[in-house]
């Protein structure tokens, strides 16, 4: 999927983009939190480090990096509201 310039989007697109993206970052971050509070019970449990309890840290900058994504599609369907 090749990515998109925001201006070149039509108003309704961005706010089927922003919905979706809402969607996505709200799963996204109640998985994240599963997996923290497995990793922490597995952690409890066994007393060991394993190298999947940085999964949940990768998923943390995913989360991140689409919240910064929703935050220049909102700044975008704002600014062409404020236009009209």
């Amino acid at each position: 999927m090749k990515p998109s310039k925001l201006s070149s989007l039509s108003l309704g697109e961005l706010k089927k983009k922003e919905k979706s993206l809402k969607m996505a970052i709200g799963l996204l971050a109640g998985a994240v939190l599963i997996m923290y509070g497995a990793q922490i019970y597995n952690y409890v449990e066994t007393k060991e480090v394993n190298t999947l309890m940085l999964l949940p840290l990768v998923f943390t900058f995913l989360v991140i990096a689409n919240y910064v994504n929703l935050k220049k599609i909102t700044a975008e369907i704002k600014s062409r509201e404020d236009v009209s």
